[in-house]
């Protein structure tokens, strides 16, 4: 029963012969003992091989379902390692976007900065010869003034160019509930569980501090339901009552006995203590349950995006 499959049924048939041998007539306190019978040596034998067979299907079952564990166990956590390299290369995806984004608008600056000292430059000295020989060169001044005026012209051409280019470069990041539901379909296509979202009678923003922490509270949520929950199915629910957000996300997951807040959740809670939030989790039927409520303050409901 403890020795590993198959060397357990060669220690079992060996020890069958090893007793098989001893089975002879012996000499025990001046008696003479007779050896068994060959009837009786037939019945150990069957019973032997019997006892064999069931426990080698023991033993070999057993190293079956442990090799089946440890398959198991590599592949959750190969899973694990995919979504939380799936994630990262999201942001490193925006980060790359954002220094590509970055690193043009700082050619473009300098172009900018290029074209017009350039031109301002050209512009002053025409128009110090100018103001110099208005009395004694009308004419040529009057020139000078001319190509001043074009200098300038193509000045302003060059910088309406550059500022269009500039503007063409913006890049459209995804905001409020697009933002959340574009994480919800990355994780999804990464990690095969299906996740269901509700956004009820939310606006499309909630402005910057609570897109922030919800996005966050997604995130940390869906990857704990994948890694210690083992979770198939997620359901996020969206819904406003009296000026407060509640986002509350169930899964199918084996749930915790003891809540272990590590950094993830500590972090979601300190974001939460900025906006007067709370967080709240406990096992449900079936699953687990995380919820989150916010109150909507004005001072809490930016415009601007900065995600």
């Amino acid at each position: 029963m403890y020795i590993e499959y198959p060397r357990s049924s060669w220690f079992m048939i060996i020890s069958l012969i090893f007793s098989m041998m001893l089975q002879k007539p012996r000499n025990a306190f001046h008696s003479e003992l007779q050896g068994p019978a060959i009837h009786d040596l037939i019945s150990f034998v069957s019973y032997s091989l019997f006892s064999i067979i069931i426990l080698s299907l023991y033993a070999k079952n057993k190293k079956i379902l442990k090799e089946e564990k440890q398959l198991t166990g590599r592949l959750d956590d190969a899973m694990s390692s995919m979504a939380k390299a799936n994630l990262g290369f999201q942001s490193y995806t925006n980060s790359l976007e954002l220094e590509t984004l970055k690193k043009e608008r700082k050619r473009v600056s300098r172009e900018i900065h290029d074209t017009v000292g350039y031109s301002l430059t050209n512009i002053r000295i025409m128009l110090d010869a100018a103001s110099l020989m208005i009395e004694k060169n009308p004419e040529e001044s009057g020139n000078l003034i001319g190509k001043s005026m074009l200098e300038a012209s193509f000045c302003l051409e060059e910088t309406r160019a550059a500022m269009r280019l500039l503007r063409s470069k913006e890049l459209a990041r995804p905001k409020g509930l697009r933002a959340f539901f574009q994480l919800v379909s990355v994780f999804a296509d990464a990690t095969g569980i299906q996740v269901q979202t509700e956004f009820g009678n939310s606006p499309d923003s909630f402005g910057i501090p609570i897109d922030k922490a919800v996005f966050r509270f997604i995130q940390e949520g869906l990857t704990n339901s994948f890694r210690h929950g083992r979770a198939t199915e997620i359901h996020i629910y969206f819904w406003i009552q009296d000026q407060v957000l509640k986002v509350s996300m169930q899964d199918n997951g084996r749930g915790t006995a003891v809540m272990d807040e590590g950094i993830g959740i500590t972090g979601m809670k300190e974001r939460l203590d900025e906006l007067n939030g709370k967080l709240d989790y406990y096992n449900i039927t079936g699953g687990f349950e995380v919820t989150i409520s916010i109150p909507l303050h004005d001072k809490n409901r930016l415009t601007e995006d900065k995600m």
